[in-house]
């Protein structure tokens, strides 16, 4: 939110001051200020990542490249509005269409990741937990859910973040019977996806 205040006020500075240098130099503070706030919140979640996923490595290499995509694109946006010899186009008016996409995309985004790095937290608690007390969340939320014997099994290995394919082999059933009784879990509870399980079931235990 620092970051998009920041944006913000750029833009109003943009408007509101005239071409000089001392003009130059406080929009492009708040605007590389901003960026640079962006960077370590992009780290900052990357790097949290790291601990919880199976593969770093392919953690840190999305990151890279999501990261020079990013620039790669933005520089070629740039050139080609200056190739075609657009400059038609208002400055100002382009400028507050990012400023309006970063304003939609960024808390977005921000909720996005921080359920998904609570979902791994949760998980990495939960996988270490002893077996017993992970019998005990899987009996409260299936007395609240009235799950079927299956379908505990299916909520247990779910919430400890196996894939559909690891369910199956684990229960000896086809991922289509995975998938069947994953739906009727979600039904049961009202909910749309594994994060949401996670939730509820972090919500009892607290």
């Amino acid at each position: 939110y620092v970051a998009i205040a920041m944006i913000g006020l750029s833009f109003i500075a943009f408007i509101a001051l005239d071409r000089s240098a001392i003009s130059y130099f406080i929009i492009n503070t708040l605007m590389l200020g901003s960026y640079g706030v962006y960077d370590l919140f992009f780290w900052s979640i990357f790097g949290e990542m790291l601990d919880y996923h199976k593969n770093p490595a392919k953690i840190l290499g999305t990151g890279l490249s999501a990261n020079v995509l990013g620039i790669v694109a933005g520089g070629l946006i740039g050139n080609s509005l200056m190739a075609n010899n657009l400059y038609s186009i208002n400055p100002s008016l382009f400028a507050f269409a990012v400023v309006c996409v970063s304003l939609v995309l960024l808390p977005l985004l921000n909720k996005y990741l921080s359920t998904l790095l609570k979902g791994y937290t949760f998980l990495t608690a939960f996988v270490v937990m002893p077996e017993f007390k992970q019998n005990s969340q899987i009996d409260k939320i299936s007395e609240y859910g009235n799950l079927s014997e299956r379908e505990k099994q299916v909520a247990l290995l779910l919430l400890q973040g196996k894939t559909y394919k690891t369910i199956a082999g684990e229960l000896f059933i086809s991922e289509n019977t995975v998938k069947y009784y994953v739906k009727n879990i979600y039904s049961k509870f009202n909910i749309q996806s594994r994060a949401e399980l996670i939730d509820m079931v972090a919500e009892k235990q607290n």
